[in-house]
């Protein structure tokens, strides 16, 4: 995520928050997202020898029927030609949001399919470890052999084999070696 593109949600979060509108603001960000948060979609908002008022009806019609303050916002970004950070805009605000209510977005990366019964109790670890609400996103990465990988914002915590395996590697790496 680019700076800009967080410094403009912050700004667009705070509006919609004083507005009591942080609902209807995300529910146009992620229209807006669908759109354009695609290969083609960023092709489109990138095209130099597309017109301005091309791209202005295509933002107009994804916005339509949404909030004031997502108009007004749109309007901005349009005007000073920054509409590249469009599709990014959706992932700022819903985190800023989320960080307001108190929840984390915990990423779980597993080499096996987690049950539900076990994503409940890692999220419940996490929650007593973080203090915070925990909202998990599982993925399966075959790489990392077996065990899990969470990260929580800024942090990681690595309970996976490859990282073992790694850790294994460099203590081996950095052992003194004796002859005999």
């Amino acid at each position: 995520m680019s700076l800009l593109a967080r410094r403009y949600a912050t700004a667009l979060f705070d509006v919609a928050e004083s507005r009591g509108e942080t609902e209807r603001v995300l529910a146009d960000l992620e229209r807006l997202h669908q759109v354009f948060g695609s290969p083609e979609g960023r092709a489109f908002l990138s095209d130099p020898n597309r017109s301005r008022d091309k791209l202005a009806d295509a933002v107009r019609r994804a916005v339509e029927d949404g909030s004031p303050v997502t108009g007004n916002a749109v309007g901005v970004i349009l005007a000073r030609r920054r509409e590249q950070i469009l599709p990014d805009l959706f992932a700022e605000v819903r985190a800023l949001a989320r960080r307001k209510a108190g929840e984390a977005v915990a990423i779980v990366e597993t080499g096996q399919p987690l049950s539900a019964d076990e994503q409940e109790e890692l999220r419940a670890q996490l929650e007593r470890l973080t203090g915070q609400h925990i909202v998990l996103q599982v993925r399966d990465v075959p790489d990392i052999l077996g065990g899990v990988r969470v990260r929580v914002g800024n942090t990681l915590y690595d309970g996976s084999l490859l990282g073992e395996l790694e850790a294994l590697r460099q203590r081996l790496l950095q052992a003194p070696v004796t002859r005999i």
